[in-house]
C-alpha cells in the first residue's frame, strides 16, 4: 500500500496536467510512495496516450466519469484510494520535488493529526501565492481555519468522509466543498495542522477580481450554501464578516466610480445571501444530500 493517494478530478486541461504528472516524476519518497488516481470528466479531450506515457513512472488509475462536478468526482476517487493519506490535487497546480517528503515528516512529527495542510508558494520569486502564509505551524480550529487552508494542499488521513456533492465546481453552489470539508473534520474533533514547509504551487488568480462573473455568483452560492449547513457562531462571525467586506469594496469602488469592479462585489456579496437562503429553504423540505 503506498503512503498517499492523489485524488485529481480534471476536465479542460492537458497542458497544466502534463506539467502536474512531471512534477510528480520528480517526487524524493519514489514512485512507490503514492498512487495517483485520475478521474477524468473530459468529452473532448483525451487523455489516454498523455497518461500512458506516466503508466511505468507512477502508480497510476485512470477513472473516466460521465458526469461533471468536483465533489462528484472526488468522491469516485476517494473510493477507489488505498492509500495511508489522501490528497486533491488540482489539475493546474505543481508539486515540488519534497511536498510528498514533507508531508509525511510533518505527520511522524504530528502523529495524533488527522490531516496537514501547507501554504501555496512560488519558491522560484519566493513569496506565498493566493493569500499571506504563516511562518510557523498553526493548530488549526472553527475560528482560525478559513485562512490556513486550501484543498491542493490538504493532506489527510483516510477516513470516511465524503465530499457534500451539492457543493463545488460543476454545481449551482459551485465553491467551498473544502471548506465544508475541512470544517466538518474540525467539528468532529479532528486534529488538523497548518504546517509551512509543506509548499504546493498554483497560479496567483483566485481572487474575486480576477474571476469571470459567473464564477464569482458561484462560489459566491458555495460559500452562503456552506454557512448554511454549518451554521454556528464561528460560521455566522465567518459569513458576516464576508458580507461586511464585500459590501465595503463594492460602495468604495462606486465611490471610485469603477462600475466593472463594483458589480464584481456586489455579485460577490448578493450571492452569498442566495446561496444561504437556497440552501436553508431548500433542506426544509429533503433530506441533504450524501457527503
Amino acid at each position: 500500500m503506498s503512503d498517499f493517494s492523489l485524488i485529481l478530478a480534471t476536465y479542460g486541461r492537458r497542458e497544466e496536467l502534463v506539467r502536474f504528472l512531471e512534477s510528480l516524476c520528480g517526487q524524493t519518497i519514489g514512485k512507490s510512495g503514492f498512487e495517483l488516481i485520475v478521474v477524468d470528466q473530459n468529452d473532448a479531450i483525451d487523455l489516454a496516450p498523455i497518461l500512458g506515457e506516466y503508466a511505468d513512472r507512477m502508480e497510476l488509475t485512470h477513472v473516466r466519469s460521465p458526469v461533471k462536478g468536483l465533489s462528484y468526482n472526488r468522491n469516485i476517487g476517494l473510493d477507489r484510494s488505498r492509500g495511508r493519506i489522501v490528497a486533491f490535487p488540482d489539475d493546474d497546480c505543481r508539486y515540488y520535488p519534497d511536498t510528498l517528503d514533507r508531508v509525511r515528516r510533518a505527520f511522524d512529527a504530528e502523529p495524533d493529526a488527522e490531516m496537514v495542510v501547507g501554504a501555496i508558494y512560488d519558491r522560484e520569486q519566493r513569496r506565498p501565492l493566493i493569500r499571506e502564509w504563516p511562518e510557523r505551524r498553526v493548530v488549526l480550529d472553527k475560528g482560525n481555519f478559513f485562512l490556513l487552508y486550501s484543498s491542493i494542499t490538504l493532506f489527510s488521513k483516510r477516513t470516511r468522509e465524503r465530499f457534500d456533492e451539492e457543493l463545488g465546481v460543476g454545481r449551482s453552489f459551485g465553491g467551498y466543498e473544502d471548506t465544508d470539508y475541512v470544517f466538518r473534520a474540525l467539528a468532529s474533533g479532528a486534529k488538523t495542522v497548518f504546517v509551512p514547509e509543506v509548499q504546493v504551487w498554483h497560479p496567483d488568480r483566485c481572487s474575486t477580481d480576477r474571476m469571470p462573473m459567473e464564477a464569482v455568483a458561484s462560489y459566491g452560492r458555495g460559500f452562503g450554501a456552506f454557512a448554511a449547513k454549518n451554521l454556528c457562531i464561528p460560521v455566522l462571525w465567518l459569513f458576516l464578516k464576508a458580507l461586511g467586506l464585500h459590501l465595503g469594496v463594492w460602495l468604495w469602488r462606486l465611490a471610485r466610480g469603477d462600475r466593472e469592479g463594483a458589480a464584481r462585489r456586489w455579485e460577490a456579496f448578493s450571492s452569498r445571501l442566495e446561496g444561504l437562503v437556497r440552501h436553508l429553504r431548500d433542506h426544509r423540505t429533503r433530506p441533504p444530500a450524501r457527503s
